[in-house]
């Protein structure tokens, strides 16, 4: 998946309320998507969000702002997962559905035909008991603790060598244990096995696999080092967390935006101590560049924050965690692209972040700018300097202002796009998505 400087999205509400409020009923699950949701209560699922590759199920390839009915599930539902534009449920069974993006085989149905109605999992192993699924390959724990995978492989991230892709389960080899939990980064899978350790294989070019090196892919599964024990894991674009035997929370991989938690941006293939043993941490969730703990009913986010992912509507990154305001009794959390989602003990569920295709869930969307600079300069909006490539998100008819500052021997030569002003400083109003560039000159 891209790489994207997201600006600051202050008019993306900080928790914004979908779903009815009920009791809880005997099953209920949650999956966050690249640019979607799905939710699963009473065996029934609903979705809503982008749905260009079908992933919300309902049979049509329409943006739905509000959940809809996933159609034709074959069974009650027990689990869900999500990837950047597919979506598999994990049914009372053991058997699985997917829907969705199907360009890798990622819906393991021995096609590589997109869905946009649940189809059958194919030549599964056994029943299984968990789902995990990445940007473009999905893995299944099955009952008997081996773990199977299918979809993209190009960075080995099924485990699977001499293959670029598999449209069935391939056996995940060299596990040293039965698995007891499975979770997938964008391009990298990890097992919790039942001695506590974390294997993980795949991509590791920012040592995302914890086992100490980097600028590699691993086709067996590898060591996680250094962690004593683990009860919960979960994969990022390139960094995993876990949730340690005594409650704390370790993370590694990737730390440009803070997301491995110890206060840095340095890279880190090893694990580093986020929370210590006092903070309880029940749960992980892990989106691109971020993650969200959840510890005696709260939540807790540090990472990248330039769409409220930290919910606390201050639109900065944070090397360290931060609570998320105004939310309680949280019993499951999910982390998406650059949104959350968190279900509640007796009042639905609350979604905050990216809401530019409705994944939010609560009837309306956002707008996206990005903004691009040619030359040598910068252009200085919504609190952040953009230099080359950056986005935001505002809601339709919002006021932008913005500053054109080149730097040193240069000068301003024109705006082009959503600004068509010849002063430095621009203001419009952002009626639809739109590319604003500066074009920067040098000096005579």
């Amino acid at each position: 998946m891209p790489r994207r400087v997201l600006l600051g999205a202050a008019a993306v509400l900080a928790l914004a309320a979908a779903g009815p409020s009920a009791s809880a009923p005997a099953q209920r699950a949650l999956a966050t998507g690249g640019e979607h949701t799905c939710i699963a209560e009473g065996g029934a699922v609903e979705c809503w969000g982008a749905n260009g590759s079908g992933q919300l199920g309902d049979g049509t390839h329409t943006m739905r702002l509000t959940p809809v009915s996933v159609v034709g599930l074959p069974g009650g539902v027990a689990g869900l997962t999500a990837g950047r534009f597919h979506t598999c449920a994990l049914l009372t069974d053991g058997s699985i559905s997917c829907w969705g993006d199907n360009r890798f085989g990622q819906l393991g149905d021995g096609t590589g035909v997109d869905r946009s109605r649940p189809t059958p999992v194919v030549a599964l192993g056994g029943p299984a008991t968990a789902i995990a699924a990445g940007s473009y390959h999905t893995c299944a724990l099955l009952t008997d603790g081996t773990v199977e995978c299918w979809g993209d492989n190009t960075t080995a991230q099924l485990a699977a060598a001499y293959l670029d892709e598999s449209r069935v389960p391939q056996p995940v080899e060299g596990l040293p244990a039965r698995a007891t939990a499975i979770a997938s980064g964008a391009d990298h899978t990890c097992a919790l096995l039942e001695t506590g350790a974390v294997d993980c294989w795949g991509w590791n070019l920012f040592g995302q696999l914890g086992y100490g090196d980097a600028f590699t892919v691993r086709i067996l599964p590898v060591p996680v080092l250094g962690l004593n024990g683990a009860r919960a894991v979960d994969g990022g674009f390139a960094h995993t967390c876990a949730v340690t035997a005594n409650g704390g929370v370790d993370c590694w991989g990737l730390n440009a935006s803070g997301q491995v938690g110890d206060g840095t941006t340095k890279d880190r293939p090893q694990p580093v101590q986020v929370f210590g043993e006092s903070r309880a941490v029940t749960a992980i969730a892990s989106g691109y560049f971020y993650n969200c703990a959840v510890a005696g009913g709260t939540v807790s986010c540090w990472g990248r924050n330039a769409a409220d992912e930290m919910g606390d509507g201050k639109m900065v990154d944070r090397k360290t965690p931060v609570v998320v305001k105004g939310l309680e009794g949280v019993q499951e959390i999910s982390a998406g692209g650059y949104h959350t989602c968190a279900l509640l003990s007796s009042s639905g569920f609350r979604c905050w972040g990216s809401n530019h295709y409705g994944q939010l869930g609560n009837g309306r969307k956002t707008n996206e700018l990005e903004l691009n600079t040619h030359g040598q300069g910068a252009i200085d909006a919504f609190g952040v300097r953009c230099r080359v490539q950056c986005w935001a998100e505002r809601p339709p008819g919002t006021r932008i202002a913005m500053l054109a500052l080149p730097a040193k021997g240069w000068r301003l030569a024109s705006w082009t796009g959503a600004c068509s002003s010849k002063k430095a400083r621009c203001v419009f109003r952002l009626a639809k998505d739109g590319l604003v560039v500066a074009r920067f000159v040098r000096r005579r």
